[in-house]
């Protein structure tokens, strides 16, 4: 899927040259530094592969863009990112024998589409470029339907979604979660008169280990959002 990869970033990245003036096409980002320090127990497992405490370092740049026509609209967010830090390298002395992009670094294997690329090389450093955000989308009198990498959240809370967050959550140790990584589906939105409305999705993904679209490793969910009085 490498030539998926090469052209979705293309286009995405490219859209960038037209017009940006336009009140259809807007472009955003940000540019972060980040430091991490973590101590571990004295019985931690940690502990024994990278010692008592362990530093992180990363550098992340994204641009958000997005393009609408009409009732269509296209979405496309990238992220490219430099690390390094004893997490990577614990990460390979943690999983012994595995290949270097199965540690805590992103990838798309079991996700409908490869959009992500990780190089990683020895020790401590590792480099990430993908697309987690590309999908095309309509909307209409009543309803929206969404095609492609999106991320969805059902519900929130104040220090942990992950009750509703069942598609796509974050890590709960994670400390930046200003974007969340998006999955492969199709999502569907109808509003009634009333200011109900209906969701549904359906999260392609594959077998962990053939590499194969598994309908029994997809899912399919909906949701009815209503109000009952002061209630809702």
């Amino acid at each position: 899927m490498k030539w998926l990869r090469s052209i979705a970033l293309s286009a995405a990245f490219g859209c960038a040259a037209h017009d940006a003036q336009s009140s259809d096409f807007e472009v955003g980002g940000h540019m972060k530094l980040r430091m991490t320090h973590a101590t571990f127990p004295e019985r931690s497992l940690h502990r024994s592969l990278s010692g008592a405490s362990t530093e992180d370092y990363a550098s992340d740049a994204r641009v958000n863009l997005s393009w609408g026509s009409g009732r269509w609209d296209l979405k496309a967010a990238g992220q490219f990112a430099v690390l390094y830090g004893d997490t990577i390298d614990f990460a390979r002395g943690f999983e012994a024998g595995a290949q270097p992009r199965t540690s805590r670094l992103p990838n798309d294997d079991r996700r409908l589409f490869d959009l992500t690329h990780v190089s990683a090389g020895r020790g401590k450093q590792a480099t990430v470029m993908r697309l987690d955000r590309l999908s095309v989308g309509y909307t209409g009198d009543r309803g929206v339907v969404r095609f492609g990498r999106q991320a969805v959240t059902w519900g929130n809370g104040l220090i942990f979604n992950t009750v509703m967050d069942i598609f796509n959550p974050f890590d709960p140790t994670s400390v930046d979660k200003e974007y969340k990584s998006g999955d492969d589906m199709l999502y569907g939105q109808y509003l009634r008169d009333n200011g109900d409305d209906l969701q549904a999705v359906v999260v392609f993904r594959r077998d962990p280990v053939t590499g194969d679209l598994d309908a029994d490793e997809s899912s399919v969910a909906g949701k009815y959002h209503g109000f009952l009085d002061a209630g809702e």
